[in-house]
């Protein structure tokens, strides 16, 4: 009986360790954004949200690495003070601005993707391609939540609509959960 308990628990403590791991998005180049075809913007801004804040955030070095590979010339005008919880990072590219917290009380991170007017494309379709990526669609208050891993719950929000002369906003907060409430769900 007790042999049976652990050969249960082993399977599913090793599904849930390489669970924790398979869904990384690689870092990879993208295309710079667009201000004549900002509908073509989509795709690269979800690349670049998922590459980031999905799978990214909690790790500065990985972070800036990822940052780094998308092939966009950042340049970093803020450093977040590590003695203070509520700093936070900025790198920037024409028209557009990377935010990433450091991490808060019970293990959240944030990470924000601002897209300014000119390269903004429009909010329903990035919504689209969002809940796409995401594999989950917004609620009624239109905000994402999922769990990426069994680890690891997403919240993310998309607001703004370059259509209508706006910047659009894209948050993100990662909440780390403890190992034991990823296998209990």
């Amino acid at each position: 009986m007790i042999l049976r308990w652990f050969a249960i628990c082993g399977v599913a403590l090793a599904s849930f360790a390489i669970g924790g791991c398979a869904r990384q998005a690689t870092a990879s180049a993208i295309a710079p954004l667009s201000t004549t075809d900002r509908a073509g913007n989509v795709a690269k801004i979800v690349q670049m949200v998922s590459q980031q804040c999905f799978d990214r955030a909690p790790d500065l070095g990985a972070f800036e690495n990822g940052l780094k590979a998308s092939g966009w010339a950042f340049t970093r005008t803020q450093r977040a003070e590590t003695a203070n919880p509520r700093a936070l990072d900025t790198w920037d590219v024409p028209n557009v601005t990377v935010i990433r917290g450091q991490m808060a009380k019970d293990r959240i991170w944030v990470c924000s993707l601002l897209i300014k007017q000119p390269a903004a494309p429009s909010l329903s379709a990035l919504r689209a391609a969002l809940s796409k990526e995401a594999g989950t669609e917004p609620g009624a208050d239109g905000e994402w939540w999922w769990n990426r891993v069994p680890t690891r719950k997403l919240h993310m929000t998309a607001d703004g609509n370059g259509e209508r002369g706006q910047n659009l906003f894209i948050n993100v907060e990662i909440y780390r959960l403890p190992w034991w409430q990823g296998l209990l769900g």
